[in-house]
């Protein structure tokens, strides 16, 4: 993934360079864009799991993701917003829409799936739970 722009300021180690930094973001913002720049594709994490590493609140964390301004390109995501899911493993929203028959959320399934993540009826499929980030893994990722 390149974000480009002035080296970043949260997280100096991850680039060096970074359009999050650059952008006139909340640092709580900042935090959740730079956290999940860091998932790799075929991998997902929960709302609940990245609030709890960010010290915050999963509505929080809903919130900032609902308002990604990064995700400029519908199929390849600068910060790819698509990979948190609700706790229970169902897709929760995606760009303010949580109805499965929406586009948005089409959308999302459908670039999970194109990462390799499969799921029924919308939901995790459990051979995936594997590659569920908990909150522990997503502060190790933070470090790196």
């Amino acid at each position: 993934m390149t974000l480009e722009g002035a080296k970043c300021k949260i997280l100096p180690q991850l680039y060096t360079s970074c359009c999050i930094c650059e952008s006139s973001l909340s640092e709580f913002q900042q935090r959740v864009y730079h956290t999940i720049a860091k998932i790799d594709k075929g991998y997902v994490t929960t709302y609940g799991d990245l609030a709890k590493a960010l010290d915050s609140a999963p509505r929080a964390v809903g919130q900032a993701l609902k308002r990604n301004p990064f995700n400029s390109d519908a199929y390849t995501p600068r910060v790819p917003c698509h990979r948190v899911i609700s706790k229970n493993r169902t897709l929760g929203g995606f760009s303010g829409k949580s109805d499965v028959n929406s586009a948005e959320i089409k959308k999302k399934l459908e670039l999970l799936e194109s990462e390799g993540l499969e799921f029924d009826n919308f939901k995790l499929n459990e051979s995936m739970h594997n590659r569920v980030l908990y909150w522990q893994e997503l502060i190790n990722l933070r470090k790196q």
